[in-house]
C-alpha cells in the first residue's frame, strides 16, 4: 500500500497492522478504531485524518509534510509510536495513550492532549507553546529543553520528571504534581504554582522570578542558585 491514494477513504475498522503506509495519501480518511499496530506511516500525508480511538502502538509516524488540515487523534493508542520530528500543529490527542512514545524535537503548538497520558515519553526539544495538558499524566517524561510557554497544566502529573532547561515562561501549573521532578536551569518567569507540588523537585540555577507559589508544597525542594520570586518567604 507504498504511495496508495486513500484520500476521503473511509477505513472504520480495518486492519492494517504493520501496513506499509510509507507516502501514502490517508488525507481527509476516516480510520475510526483502525488497527495500525506497528504500521510504517513515514512521509504519510495525514491532514485531517480521523484517527479516533486508533491502534498505531509502535507505529513508525514520522511524516516530514506539513497538516494542512490538524489531525484528529483523540483516544487513540500510540504506546512507543515513533513521532521524532512530526509537526503536530493544532492535533487533537485528547486522552490520547502515548505512554513511552517518542516525540523528541515535534512540534505540538497548540496541541489538545487533556488527559493524554505521556508517562515515560521523550519530549526533548519539543515546540509545546500553548499545548493543552490539563489533567495528563507525565510521570517520568523527558521534557528536557522543550518550550512549553504559555501551555496549560492545570492538574498534570510529573513525578520524576526531567524538566532541565525547559521554557515554562508564564506556563499554567496549578495543582500540579512535580515531586521528584528534575527542573535544573528551567525557565519558570511569572509561571502560576499555586498549590504545586514540589517536594524534592531540583530548581537548581531554575528562574522563578515573578513566579506564584502562593500554598505551594516545597519540602525538601533543592534551591541552590533559584531566582525566586521578591515576596518568597
Amino acid at each position: 500500500m507504498r504511495h496508495a491514494n486513500l484520500k476521503d477513504a473511509d477505513l472504520h475498522g480495518a486492519l492494517l497492522q504493520k501496513a506499509d503506509l510509507r507516502a501514502a495519501d490517508l488525507s481527509l480518511a476516516t480510520l475510526l478504531d483502525a488497527n495500525l499496530s506497528g504500521a510504517d506511516l513515514r512521509n504519510a500525508n495525514l491532514s485531517g485524518a480521523d484517527l479516533r480511538g486508533a491502534h498505531l502502538r509502535g507505529a513508525n509516524m514520522r511524516f516530514e509534510r506539513r497538516l494542512y488540515e490538524p489531525i484528529v487523534l483523540r483516544g487513540a493508542d500510540l504506546r512507543g509510536a515513533d513521532l521524532r520530528d512530526v509537526n503536530l500543529c493544532n492535533a487533537d490527542m485528547t486522552r490520547t495513550d502515548l505512554r513511552g512514545a517518542n516525540l523528541k524535537q515535534a512540534n505540538l503548538r497548540d496541541v489538545k492532549l487533556k488527559g493524554a497520558n505521556l508517562s515515560g515519553a521523550n519530549l526533548s526539544g519539543c515546540m509545546m507553546t500553548s499545548v493543552d495538558l490539563r489533567e495528563a499524566v507525565l510521570d517520568g517524561a523527558n521534557l528536557n529543553s522543550a518550550i512549553v510557554a504559555s501551555a496549560r497544566l492545570t492538574g498534570a502529573k510529573l513525578r520524576g520528571a526531567k524538566l532541565n532547561m525547559a521554557n515554562l515562561a508564564r506556563t499554567i501549573l496549578d495543582h500540579v504534581d512535580l515531586s521528584d521532578a528534575s527542573l535544573r536551569d528551567a525557565n519558570l518567569l511569572e509561571a502560576n504554582l499555586m498549590r504545586a507540588n514540589l517536594d524534592r523537585a531540583d530548581l537548581t540555577d531554575a528562574n522563578l522570578y515573578d513566579a506564584d507559589l502562593s500554598l505551594a508544597s516545597m519540602d525538601d525542594t533543592i534551591l541552590d542558585g533559584t531566582t525566586l520570586p521578591e515576596d518568597f518567604l
